[in-house]
């Protein structure tokens, strides 16, 4: 194991990789994040929302295979049969896409506020609004309906937690 926080003493080549990851890699990402302008957040919260909330809704709409994708993961087979249903299926991954956008734009405007005060406010209120977006999958998660993919769902929580970090630690 590791003794007094310096080195490893044990000839365990898994323990020293550890140790050399932890030395060369954690340290410099918690220097990196202690000191990170909340206009670096904005940008890569902004950045990573555009990617999960409105580049696959525009995909969908621009690629038919895409599209019939989503609906029958969402509904099932039996929507590709009602024209009627595609139709409200179309107008729903339309407004999902301009209230995405309507989301992210905010967030890439903040980068110009000069105060750093009223950006730490609007940290904490983007992280509670990309929240409040994500909890219907939270509860879908533990209730046990249906709920937006894991992995997209990781992404999302790293992203209200940048930004919440943004609201306590970010740097003008």
């Amino acid at each position: 194991a590791i003794r007094n926080n310096k080195r490893p003493t044990i000839c365990n080549p898994t323990v020293y990789f550890v140790y050399i990851i932890y030395i060369f890699y954690i340290k410099q990402i918690k220097k990196k994040l202690i000191k990170m302008k909340i206009k670096n957040i904005f940008i890569i919260t902004g950045s990573l929302s555009f990617l999960l909330m409105v580049f696959p809704v525009f995909l969908a709409s621009a690629v038919p295979s895409i599209f019939e994708f989503f609906a029958i993961d969402g509904f099932g087979e039996g929507i590709l049969e009602n024209k009627e249903a595609l139709a409200v299926f179309d107008t729903f991954i339309l407004v999902m896409s301009f209230m995405g956008a309507a989301i992210i734009l905010p967030i890439f405007a903040a980068v110009t506020i000069k105060d750093l005060e009223i950006q730490k406010k609007l940290s904490l209120i983007f992280g509670l609004m990309l929240l409040l977006v994500a909890m219907p999958d939270f509860i879908g998660i533990i209730v046990g309906i249906a709920h937006a993919p894991l992995e997209m769902m990781i992404i999302n929580t790293l992203i209200i937690l940048f930004l919440f970090y943004g609201w306590k630690k970010g740097k003008a």
